[in-house]
């Protein structure tokens, strides 16, 4: 029986049926598409996937599994965006570009950083959506050679089997072939016999065997299912530890409050200008590599196309450009998070559109896959049992915190609140400070300037009073007399009489910028401390929200 009403029905040919929004079709579960439960199995076992993210943002900013994991949350739900919208594409991490961010924010330190993701995401955002709205990202790819194409589908595999889950080192962060040898090479050995094997291909297109048919539907779980028994067995992972399970449901909003005040653009504002211009290299180059994703996307739709004629599927790269700008955009405003909102997960794409191409009776519509296959990644995000693989990480995290807490001193609540309030006083006063001498800097700057260029053009304002033709001088020297006036209004404005000495002025400037070097280093210092017991403070009481449930249980 299809788990779909009547309204997500269609005739041979046509498009998917959706409420069309511009440039979007809106698709609603069942009332638009079949909800398909190999999907949606799949989903219960890879959701944990995109719970890797965790571990960069606890590395890169200390924060506590429950925030990181509050971050994910947010960053899951956006996947669903672009299905929902009409991109026939399973959305993912800009995978190949996650090492080079996290390089790239390692030049940062305190604030800074964070101010460096937020305005990463933020310049990447805008970058999809105004390649999307203008209709040049379709442009492009129209133009682009075939050869190009099956450069970058290659490239992009080789970019895959070097990754992180493939044949990177340990000492890189791989968690591929060299931590899970055995296994690793079961599991793809039989994914990719399962997927793309012409001998299975046939066997299972013929076969009546009802275990042929339910492995055929299933994807790549099986192989998933394979590798981790066999990963469990030989000892190289652990077995599932569901000890540490206080409660079913996974509260996210605690944690996402701390991000929203703290670590968005509604918290901290918009990054500091010359943040963003440190950016916006990195946004290219990170836009650079999701194009690729789109090209090779696009051209894999196209391939699918042709097995299925009862169904339009309508491919637009703008589209698409739009629907990753959107959720980086949002990312940006409330969680951002530093693996960015990329086109394509290939892996999931390939096993939708696999069992896709096996026909109608198997999945009526490639959105009913996709869509499937999200939501119910996203509701897994929320089950707490399921992430009783990572959640063992949240006593690490409370053992930092106690020692980070133990060595200041605070072992206190109202001790912790004090020096949090102290801290707050220290950063705003030395904020205050810093951006005032910022001002008197930049003035000084100005003054240095239009007084430089107010001695050097005076002369020639002074000849135009003798010379016997004005308009001709005038027009000769126009941008050195602009600049002398301009400089005249500034210092009659300022009422300077007398031209400053320029090395007097070198020296106020440069006793200005050692004394905002001084405040600067306390305004980090402050701000610093101040997340780091900010943060204590959030893992204590998540850690006494897990413990009463406990406690009245006993």
């Amino acid at each position: 029986m299809n788990l779909m009403l009547p309204t997500a029905r269609r005739k041979d040919g046509e498009k998917q049926p959706c409420i069309k929004i511009w440039k979007f079709d809106l698709r609603i579960p069942f009332v638009h598409y079949e909800w398909e439960i190999p999907e949606m199995i799949q989903a219960c076992v890879v959701f944990m996937t995109g719970s890797a993210a965790t571990a960069y943002l606890q590395d890169l900013f200390g924060f506590t599994f429950e925030m990181a994991l509050s971050i994910v949350f947010v960053h899951e739900l956006l996947y669903m965006v672009n299905n929902t919208l009409g991109d026939p594409l399973i959305g993912g991490w800009i995978t190949p570009a996650v090492p080079l961010i996290t390089a790239f924010l390692l030049n940062f330190e305190g604030p800074d950083r964070m101010y460096a993701l937020v305005g990463l995401e933020l310049i990447l955002g805008l970058m999809y959506v105004i390649l999307g709205v203008t209709g040049i990202a379709t442009k492009i790819i129209d133009i682009c050679p075939q050869s190009l194409k099956a450069g970058i589908l290659i490239g992009s595999g080789f970019a895959a089997c070097c990754g992180q889950y493939g044949f990177k080192a340990l000492e890189d962060g791989g968690a591929g072939f060299f931590k899970y040898p055995i296994s690793w090479s079961i599991g793809c050995a039989l994914g990719l016999f399962l997927l793309f094997s012409n001998g299975f291909g046939k066997v299972k297109f013929g076969s009546k065997s009802k275990l042929i048919k339910l492995i055929t539907k299933a994807g790549f779980v099986p192989a998933i299912i394979v590798a981790g028994v066999i990963a469990m067995i030989i000892g190289e992972c652990d077995l599932p530890d569901f000890s540490t399970v206080t409660s079913f449901w996974f509260n996210p909003f605690p944690g996402l409050q701390w991000v929203w005040n703290n670590f968005s653009i509604l918290g901290i504002g918009i990054p500091p200008a010359h943040i963003l211009l440190q950016d916006l290299p990195m946004a290219i180059m990170c836009y650079v590599i999701a194009f690729g994703d789109i090209v090779g996307g696009t051209a894999f739709l196209e391939d699918t196309k042709r097995y299925r004629e009862d169904e339009y599927i309508d491919v637009n790269p703008d589209r698409t450009n739009m629907c990753c700008g959107f959720r980086n955009l949002i990312e940006a405003f409330f969680s951002p998070t530093c693996t960015m909102s990329g086109p394509l997960w290939s892996a999931m794409t390939v096993s939708v559109a696999e069992r896709y191409k096996t026909g109608k009776e198997n999945m009526y519509s490639i959105f009913g896959g996709a869509c499937t296959f999200n939501t119910t990644k996203w509701i897994c995000q929320l089950i707490v049992p399921l992430m009783a693989l990572i959640q063992p990480i949240l006593p690490l995290a409370m053992a930092q915190t106690l020692i980070l807490l133990q060595e200041k001193g605070l072992l206190n609540e109202g001790a912790l609140d004090q020096r949090i309030d102290e801290l707050q006083t220290q950063y705003d006063s030395a904020k205050e400070v810093v951006l005032d001498l910022e001002t008197r800097m930049a003035e000084n700057k100005k003054l240095r300037s239009h007084a430089a260029a107010y001695k050097q053009y005076r002369p020639l304002a002074q000849k135009l009073k003798t010379v016997k033709s004005p308009a001709a001088f005038e027009e000769q020297h126009r941008a050195e007399l602009t600049a002398y006036r301009t400089a005249a209004a500034y210092l009659k404005a300022n009422n300077i009489t007398k031209l400053p000495s320029p090395n007097k002025l070198e020296a106020e400037y440069a006793q200005l910028a050692s004394e905002k070097a001084k405040f600067y280093e306390q305004y980090k210092e402050a701000k610093e401390e101040l997340l780091k017991l900010k943060t204590a403070k959030q893992n204590v009481a998540s850690f006494f929200r897990e413990e009463e449930p406990a406690q009245q249980e006993r």
